[in-house]
């Protein structure tokens, strides 16, 4: 059972994030009421991953990223957004959160969303050692669409990104998502054009529909075609689906404007808050993730993690 720290220095709002999560039987949970709290009770539970909010007295969310980022690099952080905190939330991601949950929506996304940060961390932290010794790995791949063959590649991709120096396992675990976020968006959105407008904003419903529609003829020809390239200096990998595409300027201005209440551009903030470089083609169905090594002289200091 995971334990999961929870920071808020609303007494509700701790009891609502406890609530949720302890509905799901999957979780432990440890509350403290802001950022200092949070530190001196890390040693005693050593979470599995901490979530917080973003402003709170004596040590706020974003100087709590950084800390844990620095003193307790393997744990993942999760914010709660609200509005009026877009610009901390925006540096605090950049600075090495792994995730974020809009306050409104707290209920339905905050459980799915620790879910997929834990397995994001369990995959990255029982890859073999070996992996930090591959130079170079290049592999393409061409599958149709079927979650489990994708969750597959995520895993194998993930797996690779052993031999990329990056300075600490959260660094893995925020590239793990960015990966997972584009290959979800080229299968739900690209592929299958799973919209918001078609099952609302509820992730069951999305699944739903696109598991009704891989087997409608408008759709269950197309496939999902992804390569990587990737050495001791920088990895790069390339998503392509079948679809019409989209408008890419609409969504990266909807990212730029950074409303963290709403889910569209939820992907492309990720993206580009977890890789070093994100870019769509014209299309709107092909994008391009890098990442970048730690040091350009591919150090080995972190084989040992």
């Amino acid at each position: 059972m995971a334990t999961v720290l929870v920071v808020d220095d609303s007494a509700v709002d701790r009891q609502l994030v406890q609530g949720i999560l302890r509905h799901e039987d999957s979780f432990t949970v440890v509350t403290a009421n802001d950022g200092q709290a949070a530190l001196d009770v890390i040693p005693d539970c050593l979470p599995d991953v901490v979530i917080t909010d973003l402003q709170m007295p004596q040590l706020d969310g974003l100087q709590l990223v950084r800390t844990i980022k620095d003193e307790y690099p393997w744990i993942p952080v999760i914010l709660i957004t609200s509005v009026g905190s877009e610009e901390i939330a925006a540096t605090a991601l950049a600075s090495g959160a792994a995730s974020y949950v809009p306050k409104q929506h707290i209920a339905r996304d905050l459980a799915d969303t620790v879910m997929r940060v834990l397995l994001a961390s369990s995959d990255d932290m029982v890859q073999p050692r070996v992996m930090h010794h591959l130079v170079r790995d290049n592999c393409e791949f061409e599958f149709p669409n079927d979650l489990s063959t994708l969750q597959s590649v995520s895993h194998h991709l993930k797996q690779a990104l052993r031999c990329l120096p990056l300075g600490d396992e959260v660094e893995r675990i925020r590239a793990g998502i960015a990966l997972d976020e584009a290959l979800m968006n080229a299968y739900l959105h690209g592929n299958l054009e799973v919209r918001t407008e078609v099952a609302g904003v509820d992730r069951e419903a999305f699944l739903e529909v696109a598991e009704r529609r891989r087997f409608e003829p408008e759709f269950n020809e197309r496939k999902l075609h992804v390569s990587m390239d990737l050495s001791r200096k920088a990895a790069r990998f390339v998503i392509r689906d079948d679809g019409h595409g989209f408008d890419v300027a609409s969504f990266e201005n909807a990212a730029d404007q950074f409303d963290m209440q709403q889910p569209t551009g939820r992907g492309i903030v990720l993206m580009r808050s977890m890789m070093d470089e994100v870019q769509y083609n014209d299309v709107g169905n092909e994008v391009t993730l890098v990442k970048h090594a730690v040091s350009e002289d591919a150090s080995d200091e972190d084989d040992d993690a």
